[in-house]
């Protein structure tokens, strides 16, 4: 039975080539329409609230839901939405009481600009889309993590593309969408390897698009996120690296440390103190459904794909490439923060100051859900 309650996909956003300069001028544009959202101009940062959680929700236990419709906006991708879209298809959320609607976008850095209108106040993302929130005036706090994506964000080259030592890829065209995360793992790289991150022209391109340009041979290399890159592979594409695991020296490939991500769940602060039974109700139900995903990976693919519109077979790979582990800890923490200082680079753009991620978190109702899982 299909239990899909959900609006309209946004459309993409215009296509805008780009090369590594002109990045922080898409970002901008993002950061424009977030701040005309909200009705700023000079946006002020709000208090953190995670270094006072038990002030930031009120107490809550098993009492009645103070609403039963719960709207949430997320990124029509396994890596963000997998239990969102489990718990859907499933009608897990409905054995919740819950009635609950998602409403998708294709890019996971446009949801802070589109969240910023006030009118969200429930999404599926990582930390740093509470920062983008808290420099626009919009008080969102990070209440539980879902999984580690840094495997299913990475590089694919071409199918004629040849690359015989990682400097190869300097004076290449990569295909990019500006803002990505994936960034970071090509700038390590970069980095570790020895090669001019200056050299490399990136073409800013919507994942989908990617996967036409490379086919096509417009451009070189391709950087994105899961189930793309399974499907450049498919096309004739080969793995170049991801963000922990690359395939530079060895086709067994190699772990690497070059991009920590994470997704979750996050809230207005207003949202949190008015419902804080919903919350529960949504958080437990979600936590129910990572169990159930790593039970049988098989078995989950088939609402998952039926849900996000990604085939089966192709699926699978996918959910055993993410990490399901809803564990907040020390390397959590550390991979979070070096995510956060890089975005905050002036060559970024992304925020207007380095955040600390327990600035950003509210782990009081994930304390009750799985207090094992918090550990910082």
């Amino acid at each position: 039975m299909d239990r899909t309650r959900r609006t309209a996909q946004h459309p993409p956003l215009d296509h805008v080539p780009s090369s590594p300069g002109s990045h922080t001028t898409r970002r901008t544009l993002l950061r424009a329409a977030t701040l005309g959202a909200a009705g700023l101009t000079v946006p002020g940062l709000l208090s953190a609230c995670g270094s006072d959680e038990a002030a930031s929700a009120p107490a809550a236990g098993a009492g009645d839901l103070e609403q039963s419709s719960v709207k949430i906006f997320s990124v029509k991708d396994p890596q963000i939405s997998a239990q969102l879209a489990y718990a859907l298809q499933e009608g897990m959320f409905e054995d919740a009481g819950l009635e609950v609607s998602i409403d998708y976008t294709i890019n996971g850095p446009d949801m802070a600009s589109l969240a910023a209108s006030g009118s969200v106040q429930v999404i599926s993302s990582g930390v740093d889309q509470c920062a983008t929130l808290r420099e626009a005036g919009q008080d969102f706090s990070y209440l539980m993590k879902f999984s580690e994506i840094s495997n299913t964000q990475g590089v694919v080259l071409g199918p004629d593309v040849t690359i015989n030592t990682p400097k190869d890829i300097e004076g290449k065209r990569i295909g990019m969408y500006n803002g990505a995360a994936v960034a970071l793992a090509i700038e390590s790289m970069c980095q570790a390897e020895g090669v001019d991150y200056s050299a490399i022209e990136f073409v800013n391109l919507e994942a989908p698009e990617q996967v036409t340009a490379l086919a096509r041979g417009d451009i070189d290399a391709m950087a994105a996120w899961e189930p793309y890159l399974s499907s450049a592979v498919a096309s004739g594409g080969k793995l170049w690296f991801t963000g922990n695991r690359s395939y530079l020296h060895a086709d067994a490939g190699e772990d690497v440390d070059w991009l920590y991500l994470s997704t979750g769940l996050a809230v207005s602060q207003d949202y949190l103190k008015a419902n804080p039974n919903t919350l529960l109700a949504l958080m437990r139900t979600l936590a129910e459904a990572t169990k159930r995903i790593n039970a049988d990976f098989e078995a989950a693919a088939e609402p998952i794909g039926k849900e996000l519109d990604v085939p089966t077979d192709t699926l699978v790979p996918v959910l055993e490439a993410n990490a399901y582990d809803p564990v907040v800890d020390a390397r959590w923490l550390e991979g979070t923060k070096t995510f956060m200082a890089w975005a905050a680079q002036p060559a970024q753009g992304f925020f207007k100051e380095t955040w600390d991620p327990l600035q950003l978190v509210d782990f009081s109702l994930f304390k009750q859900v799985d207090a094992e899982a918090v550990q910082v």
